[in-house]
């Protein structure tokens, strides 16, 4: 599930020797249909607002079959983050929460079993100077 075109686009490229073993798809999370054997959420639940973590969470669950597979990627904070810097908001993560494991955790009981948890917060600096180190290298590109 997927907002951005550009990263339907990119997604069909990365995924392209999978052929028909991974379906990408521009749509809303809660007009999502079907059934599937993995569900792979990447940053998205940051977007659908604290208040709507449950549904988000049900609607996961509901197109998810029985023996099915959920991993959820995303940022956390801690604690749990209301109003967020203005220019994050603004060019980073637009209409977007950070909100803490105790919520997200509270949003999959009863739902998911949750296996794994890991926490690469120590890594994210480094992925964000990366990025920026990038965005210098090639902002006369970008101009």
């Amino acid at each position: 599930m997927e907002l951005c075109p550009h990263v339907l686009d990119f997604g069909i490229l990365s995924t392209a020797r999978l052929k028909s073993a991974v379906k990408i798809r521009v749509l809303d999370y809660r007009d999502i249909s079907g059934t599937f054997d993995h569900v792979v959420s990447v940053g998205m639940i940051k977007h659908a607002g604290y208040k709507n973590y449950g549904r988000y969470m049900e609607l996961i669950h509901k197109v998810l079959k029985d023996d099915g597979f959920f991993r959820l990627h995303t940022i956390g904070n801690k604690p749990s983050e209301i109003s967020g810097d203005i220019w994050v908001d603004k060019y980073i993560f637009p209409n977007s929460m950070l909100r803490s494991i105790q919520e997200i955790g509270a949003s999959v009981e009863g739902l998911f079993v949750v296996k794994d948890l890991h926490n690469f917060g120590t890594h994210y600096d480094n992925t964000l100077c990366a990025w920026l180190s990038n965005f210098e290298k090639n902002w006369h590109d970008l101009r």
